[in-house]
């Protein structure tokens, strides 16, 4: 009478297998690409932060009536870059 060896995997378990790693491994990559999305994110809106700091700290160093922007009240001025407005007063 023949054994059968039950050590081995079939055919479908090793299917199996391969669907749950490549899962597995596709979540993984998902994390991954979503995080260098996130970061490149960080450096742009720091990059914007900075740039709005560089103009501000320029426009401190001139006398008020210099600073190019909007009046908004006597003494207080608005100005913007790339989309960032702060208020610079006198």
């Amino acid at each position: 009478m023949l054994k059968k060896n039950n050590k081995a995997f079939t055919l479908i378990e090793a299917i199996i297998a391969l669907t749950i790693l490549s899962l597995a491994i596709i979540a993984c990559l998902q994390v991954f690409a979503l995080g260098l999305k996130l970061a490149q994110n960080a450096k742009k809106q720091t990059q914007n932060i900075l740039a709005g700091q560089g103009q501000v700290e320029e426009a401190l160093t001139k006398p008020y009536e210099q600073i190019p922007g909007e009046e908004v009240l006597p003494g207080l001025k608005k100005i913007e870059f790339n989309g960032l407005k702060t208020y610079v007063a006198n």
